[in-house]
């Protein structure tokens, strides 16, 4: 991914950490203490913007997947919800899950809010996975949102996996790569 003066780099080992703050602790505490672990354990893969010295912004990729009891076990929602985009009638015990790619976590500096940034993010992901040179099959992509973030995902297209986390604090929302 390509920004003016700005520079897209994945964390390794050896990644020097350059200053960062979006102004959510937990969104921070991960970038310093968890990215090269998740990257060593491989659980996540972290990718840094970087430029003016510090950290613009930052994001996770993980392996996901819809499944039915994302839906509370009901398949009827499974199916209007999900797997109706698929386009084609759906047979009994077909396509319990889809593929997902999940963003775990997606920080941009405070410097930056609302410039941007997290929706260029979201739209490289967007094309990444659906690009014929993707490496595995992935049809959604899929997020837990802060409350706080919900505008920013809802206007970048995502819509809410199920009520059932409501009163969360984060909540379960996902993309589907072909109706972009």
């Amino acid at each position: 991914m390509v920004m003016n003066g700005f520079e897209t780099i994945k964390v390794v080992a050896d990644t020097q950490m350059l200053p960062f703050d979006c102004g959510n602790t937990e969104l921070n505490g991960f970038l310093f203490n968890d990215a090269k672990t998740h990257l060593k354990e491989r659980i996540a893969v972290t990718y840094l913007i970087i430029g003016e010295g510090r950290t613009v912004a930052y994001w996770s990729y993980l392996n996901d997947k819809i499944s039915v009891s994302d839906m509370n076990g009901n398949r009827e929602s499974f199916i209007k919800r999900i797997a109706s985009r698929l386009g084609h009638e759906i047979k009994d015990k077909e396509y319990e899950s889809f593929p997902a790619v999940k963003i775990g976590r997606l920080g941009v500096g405070k410097e930056y809010a609302g410039s941007g940034i997290g929706s260029h993010i979201i739209n490289h992901t967007k094309t990444l996975f659906v690009s014929e040179g993707s490496s595995s099959g992935c049809r959604f992509i899929t997020v837990d949102a802060f409350k706080e973030s919900i505008p920013f995902y809802r206007k970048n297209g995502f819509e809410f996996m199920s009520g059932r986390d409501r009163k969360s604090e984060t909540r379960q929302m996902y993309c589907d790569l072909l109706q972009m």
